[in-house]
């Protein structure tokens, strides 16, 4: 199983075989990158690389938690969990973000004799004869082979003991915060009532966010006015390693009251669902650098009578001529349809950007189309025809709120246009063609985007359809 990639940006996880001796190598699976942009994101990038080859059309989108926003489009977040089992004549490879929830991507009857080798396989796919031909390097942790009930290797229990483990009280909770340079590393979070024990284990398998080196984790679960030690271990599939020096803190006596449950008055109805195009952040000080599509603040969405209320920040829709970030209120279509709606009102930001959204998929760098009012006062259909490529606007006409909106796709093209007298009369602001949208289901719906990264915009829309033409 080989993760074929870019520097710093994974574009295929992918099963590739060879399944006899002198046979052709093939590649099936999944992959961060639909096989008709292929190009976009290697040869087409904005640094050059060699032809690593044509994905094969089964290849199928990766989704979260394995893919996150990166500059040239994709990028797989690490670290993550591979996995190769044979079974007799059989293999199968997987992939895990943590390493017990499994997807596989691929398997295959191969020509293997009875003995066989195991191990780690590294290359550039550079090693051509060009300027930018260039080695490759790869970290590999939980490192294990087995065989049956037998286990052939396995790596050693951790032996680094975290040294800064720091321990603050707040009104939510004990915040526990230290620092790893492994980027790969997991811990085991420890409490007791003692300095020495017995410890209770409160949570395993906590990491870095993002690509940071700083390690978080927040215990509300104590008793009021209680003093806690707490401790942390580093851990693999050896083992846990060496445990830290505890550290002492007070559980809050101002307990933090739990969330209240989403109403039937605004939950959203079946099949709809929301969420934030891009990245979201919900701790900056854990990231030393933020990518391209970062979301600062979390949109949300609720519906009663017959209105969508969305709130959404963002920076823009098209962020760096790359991608999105807004709040999208969706729901799966396949096939050519056109959403209808009432845009009611806008608020919060003076240049926002809302209305309707046609995207492939949720990730904020695919292909889309849009109907999008800016400010409140122009209208304008959005068209990303590339993966990672810039959206274009075309077709501004003034507008003034209330008044229907309509985006249709009828096959590779989409339609927009708006109407100021119920739908009596339509003006059409735009067309444009999106070539390698493809027959796969894409998701339509509703998109809100403040372009101010700390601040919400609301919108709301009623009388909203969607119907197959």
């Amino acid at each position: 199983m080989l993760i074929q990639g870019l520097p710093l940006h994974t574009w295929s996880g992918v099963w590739t075989v060879r399944p006899r001796d002198g046979g052709e190598v093939s590649a099936t699976g999944s992959t961060p990158v639909p096989p008709g942009q292929q190009q976009t994101i290697t040869t087409g990038a904005a640094f050059p690389i060699s032809d690593l080859g044509a994905l094969p059309e089964s290849a199928t989108p990766l989704e979260a938690p394995y893919v996150e926003g990166a500059g040239d489009g994709y990028r797989m977040r690490a670290p993550y969990w591979v996995r190769v089992t044979r079974a007799g004549d059989r293999c199968s490879g997987a992939i895990s973000a943590d390493g017990m929830r499994w997807t596989e991507v691929g398997s295959t009857v191969c020509d293997l004799p009875h003995i066989a080798y195991a191990g780690l396989v590294l290359t550039s796919c550079l090693g051509v004869d060009e300027e930018y031909a260039e080695t490759g390097t790869g970290a590999f942790d939980n490192v294990s082979v087995t065989s049956g009930e037998r286990s052939v290797y396995r790596v050693p229990r951790p032996a680094r003991t975290v040294t800064d483990l720091r321990a603050t009280t707040d009104a939510a909770g004990v915040d526990l915060a230290w620092t790893d340079p492994d980027p790969t590393a997991r811990y085991t979070v420890l409490r007791s009532l003692w300095t020495h024990g017995p410890y209770i284990t409160l949570a395993t398998g906590v990491g870095a966010v993002g690509f940071g080196t700083r390690v978080r984790y927040t215990d509300t679960s104590g008793d009021p006015g209680t003093a806690y030690r707490y401790a942390v271990t580093k851990t693999n599939c050896a083992g846990n390693g060496p445990r830290s020096t505890p550290v002492r803190a007070v559980m809050p006596s101002v307990t933090v009251s739990a969330p209240e449950t989403e109403s039937a008055a605004s939950a959203l109805p079946a099949p709809w669902s929301s969420g934030d195009l891009g990245d979201v952040v919900s701790d900056r000080r854990a990231f030393g650098t933020l990518g391209v599509v970062a979301v600062l603040t979390p949109g949300d969405a609720a519906y009663a009578d017959g209105t969508f209320t969305v709130r959404g920040a963002g920076s823009d829709l098209n962020v760096n001529s790359q991608g999105m970030t807004a709040q999208f209120v969706r729901q799966p279509v396949t096939g050519d349809a056109e959403i209808t709606v009432r845009l009611v009102s806008r608020s919060g930001a003076g240049a926002d950007r809302v209305g309707l959204l046609m995207a492939k998929s949720l990730s904020p760098f695919d292909q889309a189309a849009g109907l999008i009012v800016t400010g409140g006062g122009s209208a304008q259909l959005m068209l990303r025809p590339t993966v990672a490529g810039a959206s274009a606007f075309s077709g501004t006409t003034p507008v003034q709120l209330p008044l229907l909106l309509r985006l249709k796709r009828t096959g590779t093209v989409f339609a927009a246009a708006v109407s100021t007298d119920e739908g009596a009369t339509w003006t059409p602001l735009s067309t444009g063609a999106i070539p390698s949208f493809g027959d796969a289901p894409y998701y339509v719906g509703l998109v809100v985007c403040s372009r101010t990264p700390q601040a919400l915009a609301t919108a709301q829309f009623e009388e909203v359809s969607i119907t197959p033409t």
